[in-house]
């Protein structure tokens, strides 16, 4: 009930309802794995063999090489059933071969979740097409370094423009342990750029011209994920329209009014940090939208493969079934469609001044004490009873 319907997840529940390898195999049909199916048995022993990979090599290196290790039978383990079964031990003497077992099943938990949400998404094809519906607004200098974002007279000036480099599977492993929610569906920034203007004035102008040129959609972003501690919205407003005010009724020059406004620096609005792990000092607006992503079909490919070995093999008994078997073949449903996978993919977008960027990486906000402060969290959910039970 405390997952059902209290919105706690189920890899903070700390035993099983599990009592029998019977219980095991339903609770993994259930789940949506057949530990009876060959197949499925050898994914499962692999999620068993990498989850125990993870926590000795990214969660508790020192502690492993220290001898800190599982119980042999479940370093031995080849079916999760015993997993399941072992998690639901009560007795003393069983405590810490339990505590192994829950902390073996949270991560394979995790590792599922990705299995499933990307095995099978192109997040190469995704990044790709995101990357080039920037393109066309990007200036570069000689050196091809991004010096500016827009087109024609209305453009940004950048002071630095990266992508965020491709997660690997151990960080988004990381990632998960450590989020409330644990699902692999909420890893926004698989794809993901970073924006650094002059001012707090060209931050804003920057999301405007975002939108203005087609780069995301409002309609396609997540509201759950807006954020900004950058700049304070309302202030802003009212110091803009006093100063063109000023500018309109000729009180100062448009140079004066552009400078000015180069040098309007407000404070962050007040808001509650959502992420622990996020410093408190950290400025940024972020935004994250969806991109509608075209994949090429595979089955129509192999169509265009036929075609083309029917043409080598003109005249011949071969090139005769081949041109059947295509005609047959293309009758299919969706067998004749060139783009076949159209899925909406999320990115994400940081905005930040130049001397919120300085900041940002100097401290307390710096991304190594960041990615520190989440290993720290997803130590003490995974192994918290054993960190306990360990002198």
């Amino acid at each position: 009930m405390e997952v059902l319907i209290g919105g706690e997840s189920s890899i903070d529940t700390t035993s099983t309802y599990v009592r029998t390898m019977e219980d095991a195999t339903r609770f993994l049909l259930s789940y949506g794995y057949n530990p009876d199916d060959p197949s499925d048995a050898r994914m499962m022993h692999a999620v068993i063999v990498e989850a125990l990979a993870f926590i000795e090599r990214e969660l508790m290196p020192r502690e492993w090489r220290n001898g800190v290790r599982p119980p042999e039978e479940i370093l031995l383990c080849d079916d999760p059933r015993w997993l399941l079964v072992w998690a639901a031990e009560h007795e003393d003497s069983h405590r810490i071969r339990r505590a192994w077992a829950c902390a073996v099943l949270r991560v394979m938990h995790s590792i599922a979740h990705i299995e499933g949400s990307y095995r099978y998404v192109n997040v190469d094809a995704a990044r790709a097409q995101i990357k080039a519906r920037f393109e066309d607004f990007l200036r570069r200098d000689a050196a091809d370094q991004v010096t500016g974002f827009g087109q024609g007279e209305t453009f940004v000036p950048l002071v630095k423009f990266e992508w965020k480099a491709v997660k690997s599977r151990q960080s988004i492993l990381l990632k998960l342990l450590h989020k409330r929610a644990n699902v692999a569906e909420t890893i926004y920034d698989l794809v993901g750029v970073r924006m650094v203007v002059d001012s707090q004035a060209d931050a804003l102008l920057l999301v405007r011209l975002l939108t203005d040129f087609g780069i995301v959609s409002y309609a396609n972003c997540i509201p759950a994920r807006a954020r900004n501690n950058l700049v304070d919205v309302d202030k802003f407003r009212r110091e803009l329209d006093e100063l063109r005010g000023l500018l309109m009724s000729e009180k100062i020059s448009p140079e004066q009014f552009t400078m000015r406004m180069g040098n309007l620096v407000l404070p962050s609005p007040p808001e509650d940090i959502d992420n622990p792990h996020s410093a408190a000092t950290y400025r940024s607006i972020q935004l994250t939208g969806r991109q509608l992503i075209r994949g090429m079909n595979p089955a129509f490919q192999w169509l265009q493969r036929f075609d083309e070995a029917a043409e080598a093999l003109q005249g011949s008994p071969a090139s005769k079934a081949l041109m059947e078997l295509t005609a047959a073949l293309r009758g299919w449903r969706g067998m004749d469609r060139e783009v076949d996978m159209c899925a909406f993919f999320p990115f994400e977008i940081q905005i930040m001044d130049q001397k919120s960027y300085t900041q940002n990486n100097q401290g307390a906000a710096a991304h190594g004490r960041y990615k520190s402060s989440q290993l720290r969290a997803a130590r003490r959910r995974v192994l918290g009873e054993i960190l306990n039970l360990t002198p």
